[in-house]
């Protein structure tokens, strides 16, 4: 929560008049049913065309009681609860107006109605509003004023200008009227979006159309009148529907889920338009700035909007993440914000991405920049792959926490794969941990893995190369720019180059080829089985192998880029990879 710039509004949805509904519960098209928290933020998350933006719709269906031009709610949501409780039913009206919907008088017609639109709308009268407050079930008519589905066709048309009222006579109806009637709404609104974008934002209430405007006036009155240069400031200032994009989603959605809310709002990508800090801040104001008893249902392919939500802690979150199976059937899971809160805050894994794939099909954990670079590049060119893959690429600085990757994106229900150079086999505990990690069984390689490590132990060291030290040499010199003392890196570099090469050393820069037939063979079979769990060992030790390349590591990928090396991969590396795109769409 950030106060720095002006309490938080706290309170709740017209509270002087205590009616209470909220959505329950949620079926989904596999026949299982999710709890999600009425006074509380829904976050549905998942990759591209996993059905976020149609849960919404299927939800404002299911919950209004009507059905699709198909005759069923939908294909992701097939069905919700709604709870509607009051101490009476005309406590529905009372609400109804002190929430500024007026009544209105049709010529012909005894009743006056509620709900009356310039788009048409006829409205509802008052004994037909109590009794589809007294029925069990769907809104139905009631939806028109209980719930808001904010979807991202109409998200910059959300600001607009509203007729100043008569405060003794009716409730302000629209946020711009409620925000001139009330200063503290306007204080909180000019607040944030001075935070998240540097500019206040002012209103006159002393003209007859109210009308958001970008900057600050200080009015005041003289002989119980405004002056006119005073007007003139304001008509100076220019208003927030003239800006871009980005200010007009944020103010808009301020507005609609902070200012004035329905009880029920659903919010398709509130990122849309936004910078990630901004998309960010929004995901906190989104919990911690609208009305503790109202309902917020937010569908989301954004990680900072996501990890603005998971920074508040002021109001209960559930996290749906929507997926496809093999027959691309929906799919869902519940995530605990407390898994998702313990990836976000172990900072090896926060800053390596590891939470957007929430938004991929899977995730591939490599173990550097220049692996994650590499084969998503390969991945590019390769005609077998006649689709865009959803998959992201990351790192986690090493081999040794990949298994951790792995375990956290299992929790998350995001499929996970990894490319790792061959030398894993050389560390047994991290073998085992990945293995397991992965969800495999440790007893299913035990035994091969000691025949493995009993052939490596028969390769002789290598005594070092002259072709080595003068490679190691001339990668110091190519870095070092022209200085005449060296670094202690480019020393350790010429070290190890005079080290020769362990019996394992052998192995990862020779592959299993250098094992005797027992241990290569065992090899192969190990190898196997950790791809069946989605652990892809390099087979010619590590990532350099792919293209021998009389360069140093440091220098590897740019040759391999500059000399455009990577659009011609080998038949190995075209099977490699497509091993991996199988591994996915199984």
């Amino acid at each position: 929560m950030d106060e720095r710039y002006g309490p938080r509004l706290d309170r709740k949805l017209e509270a002087e008049v205590p009616i209470k509904v909220a959505i329950s519960k949620l079926h989904f098209s596999d026949g299982d049913s999710v709890d999600i928290p009425e006074n509380g933020v829904t976050v549905i998350v998942g990759p591209n065309n996993s059905g976020k933006s149609f849960s919404l719709r299927n939800i404002s269906t299911a919950a209004s009681g009507t059905i699709d031009h198909y005759g069923e709610i939908g294909p992701v949501v097939t069905g919700v609860e709604v709870n509607k409780e009051s101490e009476h039913p005309a406590d529905i009206i009372k609400w109804l107006e002190v929430s500024g919907w007026k009544s209105v008088q049709i010529p012909g017609q005894q009743e006056a109605v509620y709900g009356v639109t310039d788009h048409g709308s006829n409205g509802m009268t008052k004994s037909a509003i109590m009794g589809e407050w007294r029925r069990g079930g769907a809104l139905g008519g009631l939806a028109r004023f209980l719930l808001k589905h904010e979807g991202t066709e109409n998200r910059l048309s959300l600001i607009s200008s509203e007729q100043m009222f008569d405060p003794l006579r009716s409730a302000p109806s629209g946020p711009v009227q409620l925000i001139a009637f009330d200063s503290k709404y306007l204080q909180r609104v000019s607040a944030l979006t001075l935070r998240a974008f540097g500019e206040q934002v002012c209103i006159n209430t002393f003209v007859p159309t109210l009308e958001l405007r970008l900057g600050k006036v200080d009015p005041y009155l003289v002989d119980g009148q405004v002056p006119y240069h005073i007007h003139e400031q304001y008509a100076s200032l220019p208003t927030v529907r003239e800006q871009g994009d980005g200010i007009r989603s944020f103010v808009g959605l301020l507005l609609h889920a902070v200012i004035r809310p329905y009880p029920i709002t659903l919010i398709d990508e509130p990122e849309a338009f936004l910078h990630p800090s901004q998309a960010r801040r929004l995901g906190r104001i989104l919990v911690d700035e609208t009305p503790g008893d109202s309902q917020l249902i937010v569908a989301t392919h954004s990680q900072n909007i996501l990890q603005g939500v998971l920074e508040s802690t002021s109001r209960e979150v559930s996290i749906i993440r929507l997926s496809r199976g093999p027959q691309k059937e929906f799919r869902h899971n519940v995530l605990t914000p407390e898994r998702i809160s313990r990836v976000w805050k172990n900072p090896l894994l926060k800053y390596s991405n590891i939470l957007d794939g929430l938004f991929h099909q899977g995730v591939v954990i490599a173990e550097g920049d220049s692996d994650c670079r590499f084969y998503t590049a390969v991945l590019d060119v390769m005609e077998q792959v006649d689709r865009d893959l959803d998959l992201l690429f990351t790192h986690v600085g090493g081999k040794g926490r990949i298994y951790k990757a792995i375990a956290e994106l299992g929790a998350l229900t995001v499929k996970a794969a990894a490319i790792i150079d061959l030398d894993l086999l050389n560390q047994r505990g991290l073998l085992r941990n990945t293995v397991l990690a992965a969800g495999g069984s440790w007893d299913a390689i035990a035994d091969d893995y000691d025949v493995l490590q009993a052939a490596v132990q028969e390769l002789n060291p290598e005594a070092p190369m002259l072709s080595e030290v003068k490679r190691a040499v001339a990668s110091v010199e190519a870095n070092m720019g022209g200085e005449a003392v060296l670094a202690s890196t480019e020393i350790e570099r010429i070290k190890k180059s005079l080290k020769g090469k362990t019996a394992w050393g052998i192995v990862k820069s020779g592959g299993l080829a250098r094992l005797n037939d027992s241990g290569y063979s065992a090899g192969v079979r190990i190898t196997q089985q950790l791809a069946h769990l989605g652990i892809f060992l390099v087979p010619g030790g590590e990532l350099e192998s792919w293209i021998p390349l009389d360069a140093s590591k440091e220098l590897w990928l740019s040759e391999v880029f500059e000399n455009e090396l990577h659009l011609t991969p080998s038949s190995e590396l075209r099977n490699f990879l497509l091993q991996l795109v199988k591994y996915f769409d199984a």
